[in-house]
């Protein structure tokens, strides 16, 4: 996403997918969530449920999350991490 027409604000940025992750959460699963000032993602009391990672370059990011709902560890298989993009 290009932060030049968002204000270049990365932590509205992570605040906005935080809160987007917890209306999903309280709407779909019927869970009550939190952030954590001190770790950008979201809590279900001391467990992380959804990870936010992100990069930076001017000012455009590249992030992704992990949802951790109902998580299939057979496709972690599928990770190669010798293999070049």
């Amino acid at each position: 996403m290009n932060l030049n027409y968002h204000g270049k604000d990365l932590s509205d940025y992570f605040w906005k997918i935080e809160e987007t992750f917890i209306q999903l959460l309280g709407k779909e699963y019927n869970l009550t969530t939190a952030r954590d000032e001190k770790y950008p993602g979201v809590w279900v009391e001391d467990t992380n449920i959804t990870a936010i990672g992100c990069a930076v370059k001017k000012w455009v990011s590249m992030n992704g999350f992990a949802f951790n709902v109902n998580t299939n560890l057979e496709h972690f298989k599928w990770i190669n991490p010798f293999a070049m993009w």
